[in-house]
């Protein structure tokens, strides 16, 4: 983690960031929260991200204290103290301290300052492997701070030569444990719809994909894969990943495909526009 980071209405150095014992986030692990990254040092997509955590705190029913322009100026106060270009930034809102462990009171806000890991390229040139699991989670509109199963499953992947795991459900494709995921067919770009945390990523995605590929958000059958001429997974870091095995299957080829690459390209399109609105948007000298 950086140096600073901020709690409660108060920006303090990060080895004096603390929160008592009896909060429901330890004792239940209830809360949510939201991640995401700077591009070229500025938090580009805030407004974005926000309004996910806005509904995941009323998803559990947790008050969030602060308007979205005082979060906005918090986290570039955070940003500027740290003295850093590119981070990830964690919102995290808790359930509280509880006096009968169980009920919930007022939350704790915390943004978190951290050092940014994204994929290498030579993983975005050879792809990766996913493996499947039954699960579907609890809650699965909101960004919740539960992540039991993909944290239990984690030795799994490594054993397997796995990067991550694919979950499904009812034998439907859900999602990844923390990334959305896609399959193309030919120039069909499909994705569940149902049962996921819809992800930024994912939104810009199916924007910009609209104008060159036709979109299907749908039920996405486990067996569908075997058609799939290629796949790969979206989120804040991993933009747009190429997978080209999931367990024993290979995707397509078993190789990066046209479409992912010129997808990735678009991304980095799209994401070079917002930056440019940010700066706009809060004056900020380029």
């Amino acid at each position: 983690m950086y140096p600073y980071s901020f709690i409660n209405g108060k920006i303090i150095p990060f080895n004096k960031a603390f929160i008592q014992v009896n909060d429901l986030a330890l004792l239940r692990g209830y809360g949510c929260f939201e991640y995401f990254c700077t591009y070229k040092g500025l938090p580009v997509l805030i407004d974005d991200y926000l309004k996910r955590f806005e509904n995941s705190a009323r998803e559990l029913d947790l008050p969030l204290p602060y308007q979205k322009n005082e979060i906005v100026q918090i986290v570039m106060n955070l940003l500027k103290k740290n003295n850093i270009t590119e981070a990830g930034i964690r919102f995290i809102l808790t359930g509280g301290y509880s006096e009968d462990a169980f009920t919930v009171s007022k939350p704790n806000f915390i943004i978190l300052i951290e050092p940014l890991k994204i994929p290498e390229k030579n993983v975005y040139r050879k792809g990766v492997k996913l493996i499947t699991l039954k699960h579907q989670r609890e809650f699965s509109s909101a960004k919740s701070i539960n992540y039991l199963t993909a944290i239990r499953n984690f030795h799994v992947c490594k054993k397997e030569n796995a990067y991550d795991v694919l979950y499904y459900f009812n034998n439907h494709i859900l999602e990844v444990t923390r990334s959305n995921f896609f399959i193309f067919k030919e120039n069909n770009l499909l994705t569940p719809k149902d049962d996921i945390l819809h992800g930024i990523t994912r939104k810009i995605i199916i924007e910009i994909a609209s104008k060159e590929f036709k979109i299907e958000e749908r039920e996405l059958p486990l067996i569908e894969l075997n058609a799939a001429t290629e796949a790969f997974l979206s989120g804040t870091t991993k933009k747009v990943l190429p997978v080209v095995m999931v367990d024993k299957l290979k995707i397509g080829n078993g190789k990066v495909g046209l479409n992912s690459k010129h997808l990735l390209k678009l991304f980095e399109n799209y994401i070079s526009k917002r930056i440019q609105e940010f700066q706009d948007k809060y004056r900020i000298s380029h």
